[in-house]
């Protein structure tokens, strides 16, 4: 120990300057001349309650440090965070167990089966400055054969309130593959669905997953704030693809946005009014994307499915029409109100572009209800989906379809959510 050290030499010296006293008071003239003693080494000498109060401070911090450098722990997610820098872990998961029964009546294959529809896997967090978070998400499928997929991955850059001293979340740079911007239904979380999937227009007007990157923020504070995003992306559909010279891609990008906002009151999240509210909360939003798609991506060229029989158009057009031009645009509202919700949606694409092939247009339509019998427990719910349009036929006349579905759900648990 330092304070031991400094002792030690503290001694040394007052040992010299005994022994200098003591042959001083006995030196006798008869006796030899005294040896000239030797003269001891300088030494800095510091007040030794200094040294071991700084020693005290140190040994303080470290203790301290081995403490409290890292915090963990279960909010939404467990979590492990450092304490002293900004670094942060969480990791979550959920599952989606199912028994599926389809009879087609047709050539499409029946079905009878369990199966994990979802079985997802999340690491999110931030890293070196709060300001730039990750997200990762693992899904493993038993449709995909039990393996693992990189379902979304990337990062955001809070730019505004990094450069800008904006609050937190007006203003910011996401890249990487997730749901890009554009319909209601696809935004919201597959474990925040009232019904086990997604409707038929839901689907056949959606644009899913790419890589790309976006801004995004919000105007004004919540409640009430909009709610904005619009991206540059490899293209509708893509988010599965090889993005290397594999022919899957064409050499065109696709742009896409949505814009929502709460008109009255707090909507929060997902489908259902779980949350009881008390008050009347309702949603707007609105989207659009719009893509030239290009023969030389043939996996890109052939992810748009058409009305009624859900045909690809690639598999309809003749074989020197090369590319066509999608746009889609939705436009949807929610409202909740003590264990009532009511969501309605409406799609509208037009497909041109195509040579001999006139201009195609499909409608769809999503209204949704559910109400809570038992408030935050037991669910009963019905929807209709409905598609009009030509592009199964080429312009030759209209098709369409019909979903009507019913169902409930018993919420076992709110959070963390467990329900049938």
């Amino acid at each position: 120990m330092r304070w031991f050290g400094v002792l030690s030499k503290l001694i040394f010296v007052a040992a010299n300057l005994f022994a200098v006293v003591v042959y001083a008071q006995t030196e006798d003239a008869s006796l030899p001349p005294a040896p000239r003693l030797i003269q001891a080494p300088s030494v800095d000498i510091q007040d030794p309650n200094t040294e071991i109060a700084a020693l005290k401070e140190r040994l303080a911090k470290l203790e301290t440090g081995q403490k409290s450098a890292f915090g963990s722990g279960y909010n939404n997610g467990f979590f492990i965070e450092s304490v002293e820098s900004p670094f942060r872990l969480k990791m979550d998961a959920w599952l989606q167990f199912r028994h599926a029964y389809f009879n087609t009546g047709s050539p499409t294959p029946d079905e009878n089966e369990f199966e994990f529809e979802r079985a997802r896997l999340i690491f999110s967090g931030h890293a070196f400055t709060e300001n730039l978070d990750y997200f990762l998400q693992l899904d493993g499928d038993s449709d995909g054969g039990h393996g693992a997929d990189f379902f979304d991955y990337y990062l955001t850059f809070d730019l505004g309130n990094e450069l800008l001293d904006y609050e937190k979340g007006q203003f910011g740079i996401r890249v990487g593959k997730w749901k890009v911007p554009f319909n209601r239904a696809r935004a919201e979380s597959g474990k925040d669905l009232s019904f086990t999937d997604r409707s038929v227009s839901s689907v056949i007007f959606d644009i899913n997953r790419s890589l790309g990157m976006s801004l995004f923020g919000k105007i004004g504070c919540d409640p009430g704030a909009i709610n904005w995003e619009v991206a540059l992306i490899n293209g509708l559909h893509t988010g599965g693809f090889r993005t290397s010279r594999a022919g899957e891609l064409d050499h065109n990008l696709a742009t896409s946005g949505r814009i929502s906002t709460d008109i009255i009151g707090d909507y929060g999240k997902g489908e259902s009014d779980l949350a009881f509210h008390e008050n009347l909360a309702i949603q707007l939003g609105g989207g659009f994307a719009v893509s030239r798609i290009e023969r030389d991506g043939l996996r890109e060229f052939a992810s748009i499915r058409t009305i009624d029989s859900g045909a690809t158009l690639a598999s309809l057009l003749p074989a020197n029409v090369n590319s066509y031009t999608v746009a889609l645009y939705t436009v949807d509202m929610g409202l909740k109100y003590q264990g009532w919700s009511l969501i309605a949606d409406y799609y509208f694409r037009q497909l041109t572009n195509m040579g001999p092939v006139p201009a195609l247009s499909d409608h769809g339509l999503l209204l949704q209800t559910g109400y809570f019998v038992v408030p935050e427990k037991f669910e009963v719910l019905s929807r209709w989906a409905r598609g009009v349009g030509d592009s199964s036929t080429l312009g030759v006349s209209e098709r369409s379809y019909d979903e009507l579905g019913f169902g409930f759900v018993w919420y076992i648990r709110a959070e963390p959510q467990i329900h049938v």
